[in-house]
């Protein structure tokens, strides 16, 4: 199955999680890539907050996420 990945020039390349993953601060939807920083998009109601990778995902629930199916 191929991969939807939105690319902006602004907001970077952003690849939508198909499962979406329960972290500490939120349901976690998407990761993107900008100016060479990973980031995480975590759902709220109403809107997406944007947060930096290696805060919002300790290593292993980065790999769980991995695990499920991303």
């Amino acid at each position: 199955m191929v991969r939807h990945i939105e690319r902006h020039p602004a907001y970077g390349s952003v690849l939508w999680a198909r499962k979406p993953f329960l972290g500490r601060f939120g349901t976690y939807v998407a990761v993107r890539l900008r100016h060479g920083r990973l980031g995480v998009a975590i759902r709220h109601p109403g809107f997406v907050e944007w947060m930096p990778a290696e805060r919002a995902l300790r290593e292993s629930e980065a790999e769980a996420w991995a695990r499920s199916g991303f």
